[in-house]
């Protein structure tokens, strides 16, 4: 572990144990149905549609399933002295609700309405703000391999085990037991950016 580097924490999956595009999602459909279907209307715009999502609701962060133990972990190391950053593809409005609740993170990078921060964008915004291995990379999915492959070292939520470009294992700093109850809101995300994606 090296305290100098920052730890980039992902939000959806990893620092909450649920996607908060679903969250928003759900919570228009309930409350603006219309305006749900019109969501349907961006198609394969990612970042357009999570701004258009939050522009038109609100999440309550008190409701979200947190990570408990992933949390009481980033809190001691904030207590030791570490940089922590909140580095999400969710909406910079839904960012900055998380931040505000948690009260944890240094900085925060997210999605605007123009930029979807997943991928080669989050890689390009860490490598920039950091450095090449500079920072520790928390995350959860398949698609934070592309990140773990430019960290320093990774904290894993689930049974990943991340490696870099040449086949070598990234450091494991933390492990963190995923949640095994979001299955279905997998598969309603899922089936619901398929639809917008046809």
């Amino acid at each position: 572990m090296n305290i100098e580097h920052p730890i980039a924490v992902d939000l959806d999956g990893t620092l909450c144990h649920t996607d908060t595009l679903f969250e928003g999602l759900v919570a228009l459909l309930r409350s603006k149905p219309l305006v749900f279907l019109k969501s349907l209307t961006l198609i394969g715009d990612r970042a357009r549609l999570k701004h258009f999502v939050f522009s038109h609701t609100q999440i309550d962060p008190q409701s979200l399933p947190w990570n408990e133990p992933l949390i009481d972990y980033l809190r001691q190391q904030k207590a030791s002295g570490r940089s922590i950053v909140l580095v999400t593809a969710a909406n910079e409005v839904v960012a900055q609700t998380v931040a505000k609740h948690l009260d944890l993170f240094d900085q925060v990078l997210a999605s605007s309405e123009k930029i979807n921060l997943k991928g080669p964008a989050k890689v390009y915004e860490l490598c920039a703000v950091f450095g090449e291995r500079k920072f520790v990379y928390a995350g959860d999915a398949r698609a934070d391999f592309s990140v773990w492959a430019h960290a320093g070292a990774a904290i894993v939520v689930g049974n990943l085990t991340p490696v870099y470009r040449s086949g070598e294992p990234v450091p494991i700093e933390s492990r963190f037991p995923a949640d095994q109850q979001t299955s279905s809101r997998k598969i309603f995300l899922r089936t619901y950016m398929w639809l917008v994606d046809r």
